[in-house]
């Protein structure tokens, strides 16, 4: 993605420039890439080229980590996520389905966790298949069906099927 506007680097120096030079100093950089902000057919070829998803989101005061969407997102690619339990990423990753979740800070567990699942012997199409299914879980047609479910006992039974509703109304104009 983008560089943070806010970011707990060094200061004075951006948070990708920090990785670069950890990067350099680690000799990984045929294996490392920052990509930046991307289109989507750049994101859909790097899911394609990636193994694993890696989430170490930190666990900063003030600082809520919202849903963790791009776990779902990796799962729709059939990508599992490795990542620290904060904040709602609990709630994008169904732990030993598509991905593992670790205790905040546990970076010795996080690249164990890595290296693990980097080196299973669980066939690729079951891995994608059960990332894919859990991501299902959370496409908006389904959110959708669910909210008009929870709500049509308050807003009446045209909200179960908005198909319906259209008729009804069309109807009563006539």
């Amino acid at each position: 993605g983008s560089e943070p506007t806010q970011s707990v680097g060094e200061r004075g120096q951006s948070i990708g420039m920090a990785i670069q030079r950890r990067v350099a100093e680690l000799g990984l950089e045929e294996n490392v890439r920052l990509l930046g902000s991307v289109d989507d057919k750049t994101l859909a070829e790097a899911y394609a080229a990636s193994q694993l998803h890696v989430f170490p989101v930190l666990d900063l005061p003030g600082d809520a980590e919202g849903f963790g969407m791009v776990a779902v997102e990796a799962a729709a690619y059939g990508l599992r996520t490795v990542a620290f339990a904060v904040g709602g990423v609990p709630d994008a990753v169904d732990p030993g389905r598509s991905g593992l979740l670790l205790p905040p800070g546990d970076y010795e567990g996080l690249a164990a966790a890595v290296l693990n699942l980097l080196k299973s012997q669980k066939s690729a199409d079951d891995i994608r298949s059960a990332c894919r299914s859990h991501a299902e879980r959370f496409a908006w047609p389904r959110f959708g069906s669910q909210l008009r479910t929870l709500c049509a006992p308050m807003m009446g039974d045209s909200l179960l099927n908005p198909a319906q509703a259209t008729e009804k109304t069309h109807d009563e104009t006539e």
